[in-house]
């Protein structure tokens, strides 16, 4: 069931070049990914807490406190440089 739910998530978020969410899962779920993204906490203080001890390291992740500073934040937020493919892969 877990990896049925992350399945969903990889395959929802992976056309996504940009995110601004409140919830926990999907930050987590964009900074695995390598997402630019700015997490907003509604309130409860466990988003804020999760950025501050995890999240914050990394580069594609930041946090706003509400919706404008978010669209600020995320246009300073870059993208990784993509990989290129390795010299031995088959084309």
């Amino acid at each position: 069931m877990i990896a049925l739910n992350m399945d969903a998530g990889v395959e929802l978020f992976s056309g996504a070049r940009r995110l601004v969410t409140d919830r926990l899962r999907n930050d987590l779920l964009a900074a695995l990914m390598g997402i630019p993204h700015v997490v907003l906490d509604p309130g409860y203080g466990k988003i804020r807490a999760v950025f501050a001890d995890y999240t914050h390291r990394f580069p594609t992740a930041g946090y706003a406190r509400d919706v404008a500073g978010a669209r600020a934040l995320l246009d300073t937020i870059e993208a990784p440089m993509a990989r290129p493919a390795s010299a031995g892969a088959a084309s």
